[in-house]
């Protein structure tokens, strides 16, 4: 389950996604044999959440090659309103066939239904 959300949770802008249990998912087109910057800023509000960002190149026929992992354990996601971890990564340079990027956002939290993990200012930019 992922929502929008505007209060409080949120780093720049109006809104950030909350993932509770759940995948977020998004392609974005990239270019062959190029390399980009990956970057989110993340928080939580319960300590026991963990998040797993996951960037895989997708080959134009179908074929899917991890890029980048970032895995955050629980008790590491900042709780305090308004606070927000940056999260970081080159990655290597995209194959020669590659058409897209594929970001996953693995977010978990126990059963309360108000936990999330919230993600702002994802990026993947061409460097």
């Amino acid at each position: 389950m992922f929502r929008i959300d505007s209060s409080g949770n949120v780093l720049s802008g109006n809104f950030s996604a909350g993932i509770k249990n759940a995948d977020l998912a998004q392609d974005v087109e990239v270019n062959p044999d190029c390399r980009y910057e990956f970057s989110f800023s993340a928080r939580t509000n319960v300590r026991e959440a963990t998040l797993t960002a996951l960037v895989y190149f997708v080959l134009d026929n179908g074929e899917e090659i991890e890029a980048t992992r970032i895995s955050i354990g629980a008790f590491n996601l900042p709780i305090a309103d308004g606070s927000f971890n940056y999260y970081r990564r080159i990655l290597p340079p995209t194959p020669f066939n590659a058409i897209a990027a594929r970001i996953i956002f693995r977010g978990t939290t126990p059963g309360i239904p108000i936990q999330y993990v919230f993600v702002d200012d994802v990026s993947l930019n061409g460097i």
